[in-house]
């Protein structure tokens, strides 16, 4: 989901330094009558408000072309193009998503689980300051327990998120939910028993966010909570063993609550007069306060005799590190296209292994 680059008051311009022709224009709008057009509306703002000082962005001269407005940006020199001018447009954007991280249960146990997808949604502005959007998502992983057993598992999802934001602020929430199945083994002696697990899931995450200028950078404190309900079904083991030594796993829920405080870093650099680099560094303060819930119950298939074991775990910390790079080029009239990529990895307290993270992604606006 694309971002929405903040606009912050513009610094006053020193009266000897004129506006420059525009740059972000359709190719069908000729320089030369752009400039001309730009320089006879300057002059005549500049009658009718005093000097260039008195210049901000929202009376600032513009040029319209084919229902489109275009708008020099004076200051600061990392935006490109004003939020009140041009209208809040429709992003379609994909998105591709790895890594790996060890998630805690009891007993100091942890399980290794690598994981991938990918994404396709879409959002659309409500108004000036609000948008909503849409999201599916395909994913599958291996969780791994030691030398205990796996569980390889792919699935179907989708969700929903809304977003307010300001100049200096803004406040997300994303609600999303899937189902997911795969092959579960368990290792006896040697021999794996096999079955065919399900299960499903559902996620509620809130983030805020307040990005300022400060010289050539972007600087923006961030917090986010999530909460995540999982929900196992029964099932037993079909295969690989003798049935005397086949168990049943019965249904079974949990809950885990994850926060993260943190602070990005973002350096806008332009490239020549219609593209825009912003590699960013992320730092902070990551929590996973543990999984609750139900106990998992496990049974003989043969004589009925059965155990209780708790995948209840206790909170860990950790520090982020997140690199990213977005680059955005506004190729067309009011049309942007964007690829970004981020890397991250969390250290964690104690003897639970670092967690990575690795995306990527393309977005449209229109």
């Amino acid at each position: 989901m694309a971002i929405p680059v903040p606009t912050p008051e513009p610094t006053p311009v020193p009266t000897a330094v004129p506006i420059q022709p525009l740059w972000l224009k359709s190719d069908d709008l000729d320089h030369a009558t752009a400039e001309a057009y730009l320089e006879r509306t300057l002059d005549q703002h500049v009658l009718a408000q005093g000097t260039l000082a008195d210049l901000d962005v929202e009376t600032a001269p513009f040029v319209q072309f084919n229902d489109v407005r275009y708008q020099e940006v004076i200051e600061p020199n990392t935006l490109l193009v004003t939020n009140t001018v041009n209208e809040p447009g429709v992003n379609v954007w994909v998105r591709g998503f790895g890594g790996n991280s060890a998630n805690g249960a009891s007993g100091g146990r942890y399980a290794d689980i690598d994981n991938g997808g990918a994404q396709l949604g879409f959002d659309i502005p409500l108004s000036q300051s609000t948008r909503i959007g849409l999201f599916g998502t395909y994913a599958a992983m291996r969780g791994e327990d030691g030398s205990r057993g796996s569980w390889d598992a792919d699935g179907w999802g989708g969700g929903g998120y809304a977003e307010y934001w300001s100049d200096n602020f803004y406040l997300r929430g994303m609600l999303s939910a899937g189902g997911y199945g795969g092959e579960h083994r368990r290792n006896v002696n040697g021999d794996d028993a096999i079955g065919d697990r399900t299960g499903n899931s559902w996620t509620g995450v809130v983030s805020i966010g307040a990005p300022f200028d400060s010289g050539d950078w972007i600087l923006e404190p961030q917090a986010l909570v999530s909460y995540t309900n999982t929900s196992l079904d029964r099932f037993s083991e079909h295969d690989g063993v003798s049935r005397g030594e086949r168990l049943r796993y019965h249904e079974m829920e949990i809950d885990s609550v994850d926060t993260e405080l943190s602070f990005k870093f973002t350096r806008p650099i332009r490239d020549g007069q219609r593209s825009l680099f912003m590699p960013s560094l992320r730092v902070g303060w990551v929590a996973d306060w543990g999984q609750s819930g139900d106990s998992q119950k496990v049974s003989f298939l043969e004589s009925g005799d059965s155990s209780r074991t708790s995948l209840n775990g206790d909170a860990d910390h950790g520090a982020l590190i997140e690199l990213g790079l977005d680059y955005t080029t506004y190729s067309f009239s009011n049309t942007s296209m964007g690829v970004y990529a981020r890397t991250g990895v969390v250290i964690w307290g104690g003897d639970r292994s670092a967690s990575w993270q690795v995306q990527g992604g393309l977005n449209f606006r229109f």
